[in-house]
């Protein structure tokens, strides 16, 4: 958005009936203005958050990434950017919002930025719902699977026909919340680079597209090697590749000080290999925090993957091998 910040101002009244909260931040991160919708979301009055940055109610966990956001569109580096973060309210309630940010330009330098933020916080709970519930249905699988049911009637393996079919039925409730988890993750944002499951190049390009946003966030530049075959994954599979390297990739940008790694995804005797492999100052164990470490490892435990690090001063290579 190519504007003065009086000219964003004039305008302000078009947005106050609006369901979307609207804020204007100078280069500091202080909040210059408000509409209404915002003040609810965040649990505020517009009194008070005049008073107050975006850091003062951004949850811990997601304040580095939004702070190296703005910092590269105060540089105008980049001219905005689209993500997820955690508003913790007045109150101490947590609110997931989508913040959308387009830099404010004066006399043709960066002066602030317009954010609109989308109350996501139902998404997230119906999320966080099929997640649990795909995982109590996995167990039960796998625990009706090696549990000696009573079963009078055997197939040749010695297996019950009743447990077959109990496990069956329990592997399609699964199928379906992970369809029903998919369309809920990629509802209403058109424009992210999920997998699809077409073009036959869709998982090299939603890649590719995957790492140049990382790249326009955080500034570290990345290259990735991709080998050949693996352009029938599924949408679902695609798409747990990307949200692997994306968090190795955020530990490589927090804790190795690295400017530029390398991605390279490939075939192994185990299954899939995922590697990022940095150029920094060597990292300390892969656990970022308790929540992102929580996230990364159900997301290879619910792939039955492994994960491994090697760190150097010069360097470190993190590598999760995925049963693909």
């Amino acid at each position: 958005m190519n504007t003065t910040a009086a000219a964003v101002l004039e305008i302000f009244g078009l947005f106050e009936g609006t369901a979307v909260g609207i804020s204007v931040v100078d280069l500091n991160s202080r909040i210059l203005r408000v509409n209404e919708r915002y003040a609810e979301i965040t649990g505020y009055s517009r009194e008070e958050l005049l008073s107050l940055t975006f850091a003062s109610f951004t949850h811990p966990d997601d304040l580095f990434d939004n702070l190296a956001c703005a910092r590269r569109i105060n540089k105008g580096e980049i001219g905005g950017a689209v993500f997820e973060k955690r508003y913790i309210r007045k109150n101490g309630e947590i609110r997931w919002v989508r913040n959308s940010i387009s830099a404010i330009h004066h006399e043709g330098r960066p002066s602030g930025a317009l954010v609109l933020s989308e109350d996501i916080s139902a998404r997230k709970v119906a999320e966080d719902e099929l997640v649990r519930t795909r995982d109590v249905l996995r167990q039960l699988s796998r625990s009706i699977g090696n549990m000696p049911v009573p079963d009078p009637v055997r197939d040749p393996d010695g297996k019950g026909r009743l447990a077959k079919a109990l496990i069956g039925a329990l592997e399609r409730l699964r199928d379906v919340a992970d369809r029903a988890l998919e369309a809920v993750t990629s509802s209403g944002y058109p424009d992210d680079a999920r997998a699809q499951a077409s073009p036959p190049d869709g998982f090299r390009s939603s890649l590719a597209q995957e790492l140049a946003r990382f790249t326009r966030c955080t500034g570290m530049f990345v290259t990735a090697d991709v080998q050949a075959g693996l352009e029938g994954l599924s949408p679902q599979t695609s798409e747990s590749i990307q949200r692997v390297v994306n968090m190795l990739l955020r530990d490589a940008y927090r804790f190795s000080g690295a400017d530029s790694a390398d991605v390279a995804i490939a075939r192994d005797p185990g299954g899939l290999k995922v590697e990022v492999r940095d150029t920094g100052r060597g990292s300390r164990p892969l656990i970022v925090s308790k929540n992102q470490s929580h996230a990364l490892d159900r997301r290879i435990a619910e792939l039955g993957g492994t994960l491994e690090l090697q760190t150097a001063v010069d360097g470190t290579l993190r590598r999760a091998v995925l049963p693909i």
